[in-house]
């Protein structure tokens, strides 16, 4: 099993993309919702692994988070 920060890390990356998939593949919404469980799995991550130990690193994460998804949706509307 990975530790939990590459885990919070690696799904960070998959649910950003695949929010930026969901606007180029029809699929009804299951990309839509795999990207969002794939976030919230990533957000229960990055809370196991940083908000005891790191703080700094979990707000860090917090704000790509926040800022990462409108970044990929609207970047993808822009392309």
């Amino acid at each position: 099993m990975p530790d939990a920060a590459v885990l919070a890390t690696v799904l960070l990356v998959i649910g950003l993309f695949l929010v930026a998939l969901e606007l180029m593949i029809p699929s009804f919404g299951l990309i839509g919702m795999s990207a969002a469980l794939c976030l919230l799995i990533s957000a229960w991550s990055a809370y196991q692994a940083w908000w005891s130990q790191d703080p700094i690193f979990f707000w860090t994460y917090v704000t790509f988070l926040v800022a990462g998804i409108p970044t990929s949706f609207f970047g993808t509307l822009y392309l």
